[in-house]
């Protein structure tokens, strides 16, 4: 998996994978690109991320994308 050094803005299209086990308000998404997206409901910020335990994730179809404007 790729990790983009300098540019942390997502992809537009987007599939929400799991949560935080900590914090449901944050939101682990999965781009296009295969990175894997941090989002903050509360604040609405992303950030990269490499998911570890405290993250659970769930199997979603690829229809399941969505296109953030």
């Amino acid at each position: 998996m790729k990790i983009p050094l300098s540019n942390s803005t997502p992809p537009n299209e987007l599939t929400v994978v799991g949560e935080n086990k900590d914090d449901p308000s944050q939101l682990l998404m999965m781009g296009t690109d295969g990175n894997y997206y941090a989002y903050s409901l509360p604040d609405e910020a992303w950030r990269v991320v490499e998911p570890d335990d405290r993250w659970v994730i769930e199997p979603v179809s690829s229809s399941e994308l969505f296109t953030l404007q």
